[in-house]
This record gives structure tokens, C-alpha cells and sequence, in this order.
């Protein structure tokens, strides 16, 4: 059984010999360009995330972020424990406010 050649990849407008040079390139995965490559999304490899529909603002003792993770991560603990402390009163939070 014979390897199959590399199949050449287009990335905004580069292109690269083989799926593995266009995941070194863009520091992501194979699997990263792999699935791209099946979305018909490859301009996308590498770039920055889009902020997605579940990502909604939080508001913390008066204190706006632009996620729920952010202000937990501002705080210095974790997503579950912001959720505790808050269930326990030790902040006001306001989640999905604009």
C-alpha cells in the first residue's frame, strides 16, 4: 500500500505543498485545515475566533466583560467558581446585558 502525494492547499491565496505545511504555517492543526478543507473554510485557518453566539457579556459588581470566561479569568478563578460565588451573593452578576 502506497502513501497518497500531498494534496496542494490554497489559504488566502497561498499555497502550500501539503495540508501538513499549511498547519505549520498557520500554527494550527492538521485536523484544523483538515476540517476547513471539508467546510469549504480554509481563509479562516489561523485566524483570531469570531466572537460566537454564545459568548455574552458579563457584567460583575458594576464591572463589564466581554464573556463570562473574561470576567472569571479577571478575577482569578474559574467559570464554576465565579457561578458559586455568585449563587452565594459575593458578587452582583449580571449575564447577556448590552
Amino acid at each position: 500500500m502506497s502513501a497518497r502525494p500531498p494534496v496542494p492547499i490554497r489559504i488566502r491565496g497561498a499555497i502550500y505543498p501539503s495540508i501538513a505545511a499549511a498547519a505549520r504555517a498557520h500554527r494550527v492543526t492538521r485536523d484544523v485545515v483538515v476540517t476547513a478543507l471539508d467546510r469549504g473554510t480554509l481563509d479562516d485557518v489561523g485566524l483570531a475566533p469570531v466572537r460566537g453566539p454564545n459568548v455574552l457579556r458579563t457584567v460583575v459588581n458594576g464591572v463589564t466583560y466581554p464573556s463570562f470566561a473574561a470576567a472569571a479569568a479577571a478575577l482569578g478563578m474559574g467559570r464554576m467558581q465565579l457561578t458559586r460565588a455568585a449563587r452565594r451573593g459575593e458578587f452582583d452578576l449580571l449575564v447577556g446585558s448590552e
